[in-house]
């Protein structure tokens, strides 16, 4: 088992990925508190996350590889499994074609994503 088991207690299988989901902000980069109905309509258009893990099978029957361990990427908001990990994060388990885009891992960083 990976480190992730220990700390987090869920070892995904199969063609599935763990991915721990990007909670959105809440405030500005400006300070301004968002309110509620914003927070919902940010959280109904995506779900972003880091894959934390892969099944030994992801993407075994497909032509190429869509994500790797340390990716950030956008998957539907009902897609997957929801679970809090034992760490307190909540996670998602995919199926590896829930993948919809991978972000540039640059500008994730520099907070342009």
């Amino acid at each position: 088992m990976s480190g992730h088991f220990e700390t987090i207690g869920i070892d995904p299988r199969g063609y599935r990925l763990m991915v721990r989901v990007r909670e959105v902000e809440k405030q500005t980069e400006g300070g301004l508190i968002l309110v509620e109905e914003t927070l919902k309509k940010e959280e109904a258009v995506e779900m972003r996350g880091v894959v934390i893990a892969m099944g030994p099978d992801c993407y075994h029957d497909k032509p190429s590889v869509y994500c790797a361990v340390g990716d950030d990427i956008i998957f539907a908001k009902y897609a997957g499994l929801k679970y809090t990990g034992a760490d307190g994060n909540e996670y998602r388990i995919l199926n590896d074609e829930d993948v919809v885009a991978v972000l540039n891992s640059q500008l994730v960083k520099e907070g342009r994503l």
